[in-house]
């Protein structure tokens, strides 16, 4: 009976050495674990979460002073 569960905790001990594929010898099959790519890759609107944080944008009634103006001129003019 002793022999017998030995040889049964040694088998579970080297079966559960070969289920695990980052414990494998790099002499066995070293191909088989691949890593997925992620599930958004492929995706068109990846990176919709990401905009312009420059904050709240404040109205100002006055198409030369407001906002969209000074950026037009910081970036066309200046």
């Amino acid at each position: 009976e002793e022999e017998k569960k030995k040889i049964e905790e040694q088998q579970n001990a080297a079966n559960l050495l070969r289920s695990n594929p980052l414990l494998q010898p790099k002499s066995e099959e070293s191909n088989s674990f691949n890593v997925r790519p992620r599930w958004d890759e492929d995706v068109v609107f990846r990176n919709q979460a990401r905009g312009d944080d420059d904050g709240q944008k404040r109205f100002i009634n006055d198409t030369t002073r407001n906002d969209f103006h000074r950026k037009f001129l910081k970036k066309y003019i200046k």
